[in-house]
């Protein structure tokens, strides 16, 4: 299975973007009607986040679009599924 090295760069958005995930869902366990809107916001942020990180992998490395992928934030790697 071949590995692709992702640049600390990338490997940050995809932590604020797992960060931004906790702390909406630990939000959406709350009953005020802010602790709501932050749940929201906060989704969307992780989405941005995510998204920022897939497409800055597909510009380093353009063969992996389209494929079904696994990001290892332990090692910065992304590698193929072969599920």
């Amino acid at each position: 299975m071949k590995k692709y090295d992702i640049p600390e760069e990338l490997c940050g958005l995809m932590k604020d973007a797992l960060a931004a995930e906790d702390a909406r869902d630990s939000a959406v366990k709350g009953y005020f009607k802010y602790q709501l809107r932050n749940a929201v916001t906060l989704g969307r942020m992780a989405r941005d986040k995510r998204d920022e990180f897939w497409e800055g992998a597909f510009s380093l490395y353009p063969e992996l679009s389209g494929k079904n992928l696994t990001f290892e934030p332990d090692n910065k790697i992304v590698f193929i599924r072969e599920d």
